[in-house]
């Protein structure tokens, strides 16, 4: 046999990119498999095309564990009989891979997709970007770009825990380094506050294989950039999964391992205090932080300089023939009789979209 079996891993967007004018026959067709407990008859002589196949991350799935080796055998039997020429396999689980290299590991090969690097000097002009954008977090600003440095030789996972008020500018920074040096905005954000119910123990754990998993989420992420959003709305009893994330740069679950050196885990949170993180997460996680950064409460001067900055940026925005209707000066006047004593940095921008919107209303109400 000189066919090849290539298991696909990392950012499998670039392998499909690569091989988009490639037609490959879907293995899971070639199965036959009407559910995911079928029986395969490994002597099975199917009647379809010659040539290379494809079991994508959705197949994978369909694929029950418990016969991994019946998968294996007649993928050996249909590729000695060249229907099959080669096969790529997309994200396999652990026990498809294992089973493949029992059975015909002279012929795999790996592939894996780099995810994006990025240098130091794309840390700095993100920092000077995004510290333009985030108004009065400036020593957070500097803690969390510090520490995303790269300046070692050390392949280990990063875990930063971010904590402050709601509001402030925490998951919105985040999302803006992400941006700002990979160039996207497609970051991996788990909402914790989501998983404690069942299905979220499930999704943690990957206790069914025909559901989205955390593992299954990892391994289609397309950066090294992973955000763990509201932490602290997690139920304590969940933090055990992520110890081995954050001591072995790796998590594993049922079905699949995710490879994690060299990423940068954000855990975002509504603490208040370092005490009161140790109280709610325990001392074993809390010890697994690199690095714990807080996020300030905005001084009313800070609001001010926020407030203006984001009428400029609804303005902007406008629709053309609204541009040309609303006076910024009007928009400023109203503005000024709003109090910002008890409004965070979201409640303000909502309160400017709120009065741009009450103003056009109102020259509508008018013209009629």
């Amino acid at each position: 046999m000189e066919n090849s079996i290539y298991l696909v891993k990392g950012v499998v967007d670039q392998f499909y990119s690569a091989n988009k004018d490639i037609n490959f026959y879907n293995l899971i067709d070639l199965l036959n498999l009407k559910s995911s407990t079928e029986d395969i008859d490994v002597e099975y002589q199917p009647t379809v095309g010659v040539g290379d196949y494809i079991l994508n991350e959705g197949s994978v799935k369909r694929l029950s564990n418990s016969f991994s080796n019946e998968v294996s055998l007649f993928i050996k039997n249909l590729m000695e009989k060249s229907i099959i020429e080669n096969l790529y396999v997309i994200l396999p689980t652990k026990q498809l891979e294992d089973s493949l290299y029992k059975i015909l590991g002279n012929i795999i090969q790996e592939c894996n997709y780099s995810f994006p690097n990025y240098s130091n000097d794309d840390v700095i002009n993100t920092f000077q970007l995004v510290n333009s954008e985030i108004i009065g977090q400036d020593a957070a600003l500097k803690s969390i770009h510090s520490n995303i440095m790269k300046n070692f030789v050390n392949e280990d996972t990063k875990v930063i825990m971010i904590y402050g008020p709601s509001g402030v500018g925490k998951t919105d920074a985040i999302l803006q380094i992400h941006e700002s040096i990979f160039g996207h905005k497609d970051i991996r954000r788990i909402q914790m506050s989501m998983l404690n119910d069942i299905k979220g123990h499930d999704y943690l754990f990957g206790n069914d294989i025909n559901e989205r998993s955390l593992s299954e989420d990892l391994l289609k992420r397309k950066s090294k950039f992973i955000l763990l959003d509201e932490f602290d709305k997690c139920n304590p009893h969940l933090y055990n999964a992520f110890y081995q994330m954050f001591d072995e740069s790796k998590y594993k679950d049922n079905h699949f391992e995710v490879d994690l050196r060299d990423n940068v885990i954000f855990c975002t949170s509504n603490f208040q205090s370092i005490e009161e993180i140790i109280a709610h997460v325990g001392r074993p996680i809390f010890s697994r932080f690199d690095k714990v950064v807080k996020f300030e409460h905005i001084a009313n001067d800070v609001k001010q300089k926020i407030l203006y900055k984001h009428v400029e940026e609804v303005y902007k925005n406008l629709l053309d023939p609204y541009k040309k209707q609303v006076k910024i000066e009007d928009i400023m006047n109203i503005l000024e009789h709003e109090s910002l004593e008890n409004r965070n940095i979201r409640e303000i921008k909502n309160l400017v979209v709120y009065i741009f919107n009450r103003y056009i209303f109102n020259i509508f109400l008018q013209s009629k």
